[in-house]
């Protein structure tokens, strides 16, 4: 499949990038739901599978970032980005954060629009558990930009 061939390289750029110490992390990505969308729903698509890693710094609240996922308009697209998570509550070892990803996203905008290198910011909100975790992000809509806004969510595992 061709939403995997930038794996790798992923891969290794996210093991050399950290000096301090963390957590790496196995993303994937799946669902979206659209809002007030611009775009007949019959004509997206909320399955939006894809893989990415994320490398969170131990005692610190800071993230990195990167994967490939198959947007709305059913095309490849690309991320890379960094991030930040505050605890809002723990207990019995499930925890609930909020914070944000920031970065540049490689997709398309709309069915039939070309792909472009597109500067953001998410706000994120993650449930975890042990290794595992699942996090709802929203999309919201940007006149001109994004006309398709969207909740969508993915599911990290630690691996290491």
């Amino acid at each position: 499949m061709r939403i995997f061939r930038g794996i790798p390289a992923l891969a290794m750029a996210l093991s050399l990038s950290p000096v301090v110490a963390g957590d790496l992390y196995l993303d994937i990505n799946g669902l979206s739901r659209h809002y007030s969308s611009h775009t007949p729903r019959a004509d997206l698509r909320e399955t939006n599978t894809g893989l990415g890693l994320t490398y969170r710094y131990t005692g610190r609240n800071l993230l990195l970032s990167a994967g490939a996922y198959r947007d709305s308009y059913d095309g490849q697209a690309w991320y890379v980005g960094g991030g930040q998570r505050w605890r809002l509550f723990e207990q019995a070892g499930i925890g609930l954060e909020a914070g944000y990803l920031a970065g540049v996203t490689y997709r398309r905008w709309s069915v039939s629009g070309d792909r472009r290198l597109t500067p953001g910011a998410i706000p994120t909100l993650t449930l975890s558990a042990g290794s595992l975790s699942a996090t709802v992000s929203a999309l919201p809509p940007i006149g001109g930009l994004i006309r398709d806004p969207a909740v969508f969510a993915s599911i990290s595992i630690k691996i290491n």
